[in-house]
C-alpha cells in the first residue's frame, strides 16, 4: 500500500453541480446557468492537515465497494467506530478492513479471506478511518 500525504490546495475548483432527476427523465446540466457548485476540496476533504491518500493494492474489501487500485482517503482524526473501514497495521503488515470491538476483529468483505481476530500479542495500530474512495472509471 502506498501512501502520499494530502497537501493544501490553495487554488479552488468548483464545476457545477445539478440534481439530475429520476433515471427515466434525465437532463443534461447545463454547465452556463449551473447556479449551484462543488468545490471538490471542500467536499472530499475535512481535515487536509490530519489526511493521506492510499492506494488500494488486493481485494479483501470489494464487497464493500473497495477495488484494486482504487485511491482511499484516510482522515487520521475520525475515531473509529464499529463497522468503520479503517486502515491498520498488524505486525508490521498494512491493511484495509472493517473493524468490529470488543474482541477486535478486522473484517474483509470478499469471502476468500479471513477475519484477523487481533490479539494482545499482536502489534496493532489504527492508522485512520477510510472517509472517502476514489475511483477513476476511464
Amino acid at each position: 500500500m502506498k501512501t502520499s500525504r494530502l497537501e493544501q490546495s490553495q487554488e479552488s475548483i468548483s464545476i457545477p453541480f445539478t440534481g439530475l432527476g429520476s433515471l427515466y427523465d434525465v437532463t443534461w446540466p447545463d454547465r452556463e446557468n449551473s447556479d449551484l457548485t462543488i468545490d471538490l476540496n471542500d467536499f472530499v476533504n475535512k481535515n487536509p492537515t490530519a489526511s493521506y491518500f492510499v492506494r488500494v493494492s488486493g481485494a479483501s474489501m470489494s464487497g464493500a465497494g473497495i477495488h484494486d487500485n482504487d485511491i482511499l482517503l484516510i482522515d487520521r482524526t475520525l475515531d473509529a467506530n464499529n463497522g468503520d473501514i479503517i486502515v491498520a497495521a498488524i505486525n508490521g503488515e498494512f491493511t484495509v478492513k472493517e473493524v468490529r470491538f470488543h474482541p477486535l476483529r478486522l473484517i474483509p468483505h470478499n469471502p476468500t479471506f479471513k477475519t484477523i481476530h487481533v490479539s494482545e500479542a499482536d502489534n496493532y495500530e489504527l492508522f485512520g478511518v477510510v472517509s472517502c474512495v476514489i475511483r477513476r472509471l476511464k
